[in-house]
């Protein structure tokens, strides 16, 4: 009996089955908390929600509930500046919108309506792919300053284009298919997308961590003597 479950707990699907449930689990605390905190731990529930999978996709030691509240503890510095500017952000945009809505209510719709709608959604649109890359770039570099992240996070976005339009892609498909399925919104949505963001971004990152390290080593090493070998001269064999 002790053999067949230890073999049991060793085979795939055990561990496949452990992984859906612990994605399941990580993406409920998330929308209670979320949810109990009035999405006051709304930003910082997300960045614990991808250290938690992160751990679980790089086959770490993890807890889907000690790990997912240990992180808020251990990152909060960054995570309620992400909080504070990320609701400042959304208060703008609701604000944008309600003008937009008393516009529309006056005078109905025009060009210039419409045009200012294109210009918000693309502007949403930018923050949107910043975000998801800053959320990204937080589980690789985590020593840089929080602006500095957000600046560097920028420029991957821009220059990685065909990875921020993944995201995006993911993200629009989420939201029709939980749109229609509302009821799995506390269960699914967040952890899985967290684990497919970091599956397809992980080799881009991780090359990106590695050429970080390898420019830090050479700015440390800059007071070393450097050799230079001359290429036209050849050994002399006697």
């Amino acid at each position: 009996m002790g053999k067949s479950f230890e073999k049991r707990t060793k085979s795939k699907w055990y561990w496949s089955l452990k992984i859906m449930a612990d994605l399941v689990i990580v993406n409920f605390i998330f929308t209670i908390i979320s949810i109990l905190s009035l999405f006051v731990l709304f930003f910082p529930g997300i960045i614990s929600l991808t250290t938690t999978v992160n751990k679980i996709l790089n086959g770490e030691y993890y807890n889907p509930f000690t790990t997912f509240f240990e992180q808020i503890k251990e990152q909060w510095s960054f995570m309620w500046r992400l909080e504070v500017l990320g609701m400042s952000i959304i208060l703008i945009f609701a604000l944008v919108a309600y003008g937009y809505y008393a516009y529309i209510v006056n005078f109905g719709y025009d060009w210039i309506i419409w045009l200012a709608i294109i210009i918000v959604a693309v502007t949403a649109l930018v923050f949107l792919v910043l975000f998801l890359h800053l959320v990204i770039f937080n589980e690789y570099f985590k020593n840089d300053t929080f602006f500095m992240m957000i600046r560097k996070a920028g420029v991957i976005a821009r220059k990685k284009a065909w990875l921020s339009f993944l995201m995006i892609l993911f993200l629009l498909a989420f939201a029709v298919v939980f749109f229609l399925l509302p009821f799995l919104i506390p269960f699914i949505p967040f952890s899985t997308l967290a684990l497919i963001n970091l599956s397809i971004s992980k080799k881009t990152y991780t090359q990106l961590a590695l050429e970080e390290q390898k420019r830090e080593m050479l700015e440390g090493n800059l007071f070393m003597p450097v050799v230079y070998k001359d290429k036209s001269t050849k050994r002399k064999e006697d």
